[in-house]
């Protein structure tokens, strides 16, 4: 019920918004599986396992490498993985100029013991840590 509300308000706001799709796993396949995409102005999927020059689709909509993201100057960008804090971050960090008015809206909820294991992975993990995700701050 909740998901379909969702659903419904990012199909009133977005729809007609030139958008990119981060992230071409299981969450961004239930998406197009349950509803109808199609008319959306989705203008490429990316993932870190698509390379430049791809040739693949993912549900018949272009692919890219996440480095590409900018290129396709979105409006919008949906974050379908499970830990979106990781995209943020790329982003962030590759395009908080030219993404600055850019929508970033993660698609996956969760609870407050995966943020806190994002974090834990992000810190300790890899040794990698922007600080908090947010295109708001000065450059």
């Amino acid at each position: 019920m909740l998901e379909r509300l969702i659903y419904t308000y990012l199909k009133l706001r977005y729809k007609n918004k030139r958008t990119v799709i981060y992230g071409a796993g299981k969450l961004c396949h239930e998406y197009f599986e349950k509803y109808d995409l199609n008319n959306w102005n989705i203008l490429a999927v990316a993932d870190k396992k698509y390379s430049y020059g791809s040739d693949e689709e993912f549900c018949t909509i272009k692919t890219i490498a996440p480095a590409q993201i900018y290129n396709y100057n979105p409006e919008v960008i949906f974050i379908t993985l499970k830990y979106p804090c990781i995209a943020q971050a790329f982003l962030r960090e590759n395009f908080r100029k030219e993404m600055k008015n850019t929508k970033i809206i993660s698609l996956h909820t969760c609870s407050i013991y995966e943020v806190i294991k994002e974090f834990y992975h992000l810190i300790y993990k890899n040794k990698y840590y922007t600080g908090y995700c947010s295109f708001d701050e000065e450059v």
